[in-house]
């Protein structure tokens, strides 16, 4: 009896407090996610004045009947940055100049709104979001019919002024998009196109 009376405590306590057993890790916990390649400046600086341009990954590309879906991520000090990009598929459209788009994924996109406005030299509040579609016209430029797969390079037009182009290059084998400035002068009208106004 004394036995049971001193087994039977001792067991119900160790099943409650886990009979010592520290269940706690000291391992810091480390989400897995994707880890994306650094956005890549190519040209300019904040003090020289000169066109900037910068490179973005192409994580996804999805064809439909008519258009492209390129979806674009990388990194910008540990933020994942990005956006959305759909154009015409067909070689006729894009030399002639047909409507595309930049559609907004969200957090990364807006985070790459500030990155881009930063790279300009514009000044916009952190609570900006970048516009949930922003239309253009896409002109190609480069010759279609040759290495049509490694390099394709646009003019994008955007509504919002007859003057406001951007320079895009699109590099499928390297898995790259660029997006360079045509003209310093309209970098607000640039930003402002693609934040999101209520």
């Amino acid at each position: 009896m004394k036995l049971t009376h001193w087994f039977l405590p001792c067991l119900l306590s160790c099943l409650l407090a886990g009979c010592g057993v520290d269940e706690t890790d000291s391992t810091p916990y480390i989400p897995s996610g994707p880890e994306f390649k650094p956005l890549t400046i190519t040209n300019g600086s904040d003090t020289t004045g000169r066109p900037r341009s910068f490179r973005i990954e192409i994580q996804r590309t999805i064809d439909s009947d008519s258009t492209r879906m390129y979806k674009v991520i990388s990194s910008y000090d540990g933020n994942p940055v990005g956006i959305t990009l759909v154009i015409p598929r067909k070689d006729i459209d894009r030399r002639t100049g047909t409507r595309g788009y930049l559609k907004s994924q969200g957090t990364p996109s807006d985070v790459l709104l500030q990155v881009w406005a930063k790279l300009y030299g514009q000044r916009i509040d952190s609570v900006e979001k970048f516009a949930d579609s922003v239309p253009f016209v896409c002109v190609g430029l480069s010759d279609l019919s040759k290495d049509y797969w490694t390099s394709s390079k646009y003019k994008l037009l955007f509504p919002q002024s007859d003057s406001v182009e951007l320079l895009m290059n699109i590099n499928p084998a390297d898995q790259w998009i660029e997006f360079a400035e045509k003209d310093t002068a309209f970098r607000q009208e640039l930003i402002n196109a693609f934040t999101q106004h209520y």
